[in-house]
């Protein structure tokens, strides 16, 4: 069997050199090539010109699963791999070889297995779990029915049902991914990771990476102020501090504040280690450049934030604090509406 590595991945493993200065702590692995799906954003879409050895901004050298496997074990061994993660593209042959190396990376690894796959039916769903899989993630992707039909195609409310379904049948082994930067507002956003929360479905939050190729190439990646305050914002609902409806928003949907109660102290002693501008999703995974370029401030930090780091991120959200939603949920003058539009889809 032949598989892909991603490039940070092979780097620690020892299989090509190079590598960035944070090392993955989750080994990232990819079977099947050119999607049948058509994903807008998503290099191995069908109508993708990026190539197939790419997803995300992260290339994926492919390797024969033979001179893969050795070290890819050892490094479970030592504690350097957290977690296995399998991505895969729709499509039969791939859900052969899914079904084939699940149980090999499970006996062998000594850690947790996650595959990220698209299935239609509950009882596909059963048979990866029965595999050995810990986790499986069904990616959402998109906040809203609009965005969802304009990037991906197909029906929201079904992937949604899909998704609330196997999260009832299979309690803390589901998850999913949204992306910020598909066209949706911030309240779109957090709504829609609420509702997630609500059902005990684990979120990765991402930021949009324009790949050249794809059909959304040109759009811009979102602003990093935005997915501060929405990195914040889930913070909050995961711990529990907030919910989606207690948020204040503005006219056209962007967060304004976090609602009665939350002191800008509070709000400090909530953010201030950091946590919550780290990467979320699987427990062990950090997907090290994933979102963003070496050199560059991350949209998700791959590694503990030191206290310039911290104090940076918090001090892009802090203002959010002790805002009052009778006065910030209207606009404050009729030209509001027409100044916070959206860029069209």
């Amino acid at each position: 069997m032949r598989l892909r590595v991603s490039a940070g991945t092979a780097a620690m493993l020892g299989l090509r050199g190079g590598g960035g200065k944070d090392a993955p702590t989750t080994g990232y692995l990819m079977i099947g090539d050119q999607c049948p799906r058509n994903c807008a954003f998503c290099a191995q879409a069908r109508g993708s010109l990026a190539g197939s050895g790419r997803l995300s901004r992260v290339t994926w050298p492919e390797y024969e699963l033979a001179d893969v496997l050795p070290a890819l074990v050892a490094a479970c061994r030592q504690g350097l791999l957290l977690r296995l993660c399998v991505q895969t593209v729709a499509g039969e042959d791939a859900s052969r070889q899914l079904a084939e190396l699940v149980p090999l990376l499970c006996d062998l690894a000594g850690v947790p297995v996650s595959a990220s796959v698209y299935i239609r039916d509950l009882q596909s769903l059963e048979a990866l779990l029965a595999s050995g899989l810990q986790r499986v993630g069904l990616a959402l992707d998109a906040a809203t029915g609009d965005i969802y039909a304009q990037t991906k195609g197909g029906s929201f409310e079904a992937a949604r049902e899909l998704l609330a379904r196997a999260a009832e049948a299979y309690p803390g082994r589901v998850s999913t991914h949204l992306i910020a930067g598909l066209g949706e507002t911030e309240r779109d956003l957090l709504t829609q990771l609420q509702w997630c929360l609500d059902r005990g479905i684990l979120v990765g939050l991402f930021a949009f990476t324009p790949v050249p190729g794809t059909a959304l190439e040109a759009r811009r990646a979102p602003d990093l102020s935005s997915f501060r305050r929405l990195q914040a914002a889930a913070h909050l609902l995961r711990l529990g501090e907030r919910r989606a409806e207690q948020l204040v928003f503005d006219a056209g949907g962007e967060l304004a504040g976090m609602g009665q109660g939350m002191s800008a102290e509070r709000l400090a002693e909530l953010l201030g280690d950091g946590a919550a501008f780290r990467t979320s999703g699987c427990p062990g995974c950090n997907r090290p450049y994933y979102n963003e370029r070496p050199g560059k401030v991350p949209y998700n930090y791959a590694r503990p934030l030191g206290v310039a780091e911290a104090r940076e991120a918090v001090g892009l959200v802090i203002g959010l604090a002790g805002q009052d939603a009778a006065a910030n949920a209207r606009p404050r003058n009729p030209e509001d509406e027409i100044r916070v539009e959206r860029p069209p889809r």
